[in-house]
């Protein structure tokens, strides 16, 4: 059985959707660790690293655009404050990019049964 055609318009929405999602989670972050800390080490990074700005708008071109900038501030912002986030980031960064890797397998092999979906 083949599996209909992909839309590729869907996987650039979905990457859309993953960065509001990482930005989201950055934001609520920042929330979170000001609320539970208001003079602590979150606020001690923003003093030495700068704290990335907002990410998301409407406009999908600029989010990719600026994605490189807000990813590398939030980084090293993130992990001065807290080297601990290191490990757990490129942890899951390593397993988004294993599934990234099988979507890629899966738009060029499209005679892929639709059921194979590795993650």
């Amino acid at each position: 059985m083949a599996t209909p055609p992909v839309d590729i318009s869907q996987v650039v929405q979905i990457a859309a959707q993953a960065a509001q999602a990482a930005a989201q989670a950055a934001t609520a972050l920042q929330r979170f660790a000001d609320r539970r800390d208001a003079g602590g080490k979150f606020s001690e990074a923003g003093k030495v690293v700068r704290q990335p700005d907002p990410y998301g708008t409407d406009d999908v071109e600029q989010d990719i655009a600026r994605w490189t900038e807000f990813y590398d501030n939030f980084r090293a912002w993130l992990f001065y404050a807290d080297k601990e986030y290191e490990v757990s980031l490129d942890h899951l960064e390593n397993k988004l990019q294993l599934q990234l890797t099988c979507l890629q397998w899966m738009l060029v092999n499209k005679n892929v049964q639709s059921s194979f979906i590795p993650f």
